[in-house]
């Protein structure tokens, strides 16, 4: 058995949530908040047999694809009769972070 942690775009959480039960596998969130996990991030959690990683890991993938968010950088200080605004910025998000785990023991009463 292993233990997949994901951390998505919250985005992404609810459809990847559905499908995951659909598909029969057990998976539950963590809250977070903006200082654990900035950019408005999510934590699942769900268990699967060493065959079921693929399939698991095949479907975060397809849920939770990356994005390209721009932001506007600060401008700089100003003097009068100058004007300068600096292009935005072009950043990549990931769509998940993945960790797959070993459990020794799984119980479920």
């Amino acid at each position: 058995m292993k233990l997949i942690i994901g951390i998505i775009n919250k985005e992404d959480v609810q459809v990847l949530l559905e499908t995951l039960s659909q598909k029969g596998y057990q998976v539950t969130t963590i809250a977070t908040t903006d200082g654990v996990l900035p950019d408005a991030k999510a934590v699942i959690l769900t268990s699967a047999n060493d065959v079921q990683v693929e399939s698991v890991l095949s479907l975060i993938k397809e849920i939770c694809p990356g994005r390209t968010r721009y932001s506007n950088p600060l401008p700089p200080n100003l003097q009068p009769g100058e004007i300068f605004l600096p292009p935005p910025l072009e950043q990549h998000i990931s769509g998940a972070t993945v960790f797959v785990l070993n459990l020794d023991q799984v119980h479920r009463y």
